[in-house]
């Protein structure tokens, strides 16, 4: 049976505590050794147990070596928590890429050897972009990169082409009647969003898609006018909206009053093909045919 090993002397550990701790980078165990003052030293072996039981019980941490160098290194409990706090410090004033962020980091980090600074700031980064701490920039104006930032994207800065062309179709369709707000509306309905607080498939539609409609309507059977019932999936393919759009479009013109809207008989034979092409009730129905009122106003 083995003799275990003596426990070294409290003094000598809090001395070694306290040679660590007051450092301002971290230290190799011979470094470690050499501050130590005369009348608390110990031997390599002796201090090897020691750092190794500190490490263990989080009272210190272990460290990647330094440049030119091999050897491991003791300083602050936590190495990922000194490199994620630098990082946020660095990127309090400004974003930077990721190659900018690492120049600025060897500059005002303690040194790594070879690359490992770089696989540190590496792993930091996407993973406080995974908690969102973070925040990728795409490019825009005149960066050319993607940077980090403490602060999601603003769209402001990727608008304004289209704030220049929404402009112009703003003006071409004023003297028409066509509103700002109608030509925002018709515009998030093409980007699948909605302008509105209500759930898009709930929300009315806007006023200018439904004019669309209303004026499809007849333009796809002049008898519409004269209630002829109009094939739902004919309509869908002559207008080519999307389908929440187009359906959106048609459910409102049902409850304005414009349209009439009769459901298939019998849905439970109806394909899921066929479905797709219809409108839902939300009742297990489906739209199959809409029919123009007579005071629909078209």
């Amino acid at each position: 049976m083995s003799t275990p090993m003596p426990s070294p002397p409290p003094d000598i550990v809090t001395a070694v505590l306290q040679v660590v701790r007051a450092a301002s980078a971290p230290l190799t165990a011979d470094a470690i050794q050499q501050s130590l003052s005369d009348g608390c030293s110990c031997n390599s072996k002796e201090l090897t147990r020691i750092l190794r039981s500190e490490t263990a019980s989080g009272h210190i941490g272990r460290w990647q070596p330094g440049p030119r160098s091999r050897k491991e290194r003791f300083w602050e409990p936590e190495e990922s928590g000194y490199i994620r706090k630098r990082v946020l410090a660095a990127l309090t004033a400004q974003p930077f890429t990721r190659r900018a962020l690492l120049e600025k980091m060897k500059k005002d980090a303690v040194a790594y050897a070879g690359t490992t600074l770089g696989r540190l700031v590496n792993t930091t980064v996407e993973g406080l972009v995974k908690e969102k701490k973070l925040h990728l920039l795409p490019p825009s104006g005149p960066y050319h990169s993607w940077r980090y930032s403490l602060t999601p994207a603003d769209p402001r800065n990727y608008l304004t082409a289209v704030k220049k062309a929404l402009d112009q179709v703003c003006r071409k369709l004023k003297k028409t009647g066509v509103t700002p707000e109608d030509v925002l509306a018709v515009l998030a309905d093409m980007a699948g969003v909605s302008l509105s607080l209500h759930h898009p498939e709930t929300s009315p539609a806007p006023e200018a898609i439904l004019n669309m409609v209303l004026t499809a309507i007849p333009q796809l059977d002049p008898q519409a006018m004269r209630q002829a019932p109009i094939w739902i999936p004919d309509l869908r393919q002559y207008l080519k909206l999307p389908k929440s759009t187009f359906d959106r479009a048609i459910l409102t013109l049902a409850e304005q009053g414009k349209v009439f809207l009769n459901r298939h008989a019998h849905p439970a034979q109806m394909t899921d093909a066929e479905k797709e092409t219809m409108i839902p009730d939300g009742q297990g129905n489906f739209y199959v045919v809409v029919v123009m009122r007579k005071n629909s106003g078209h």
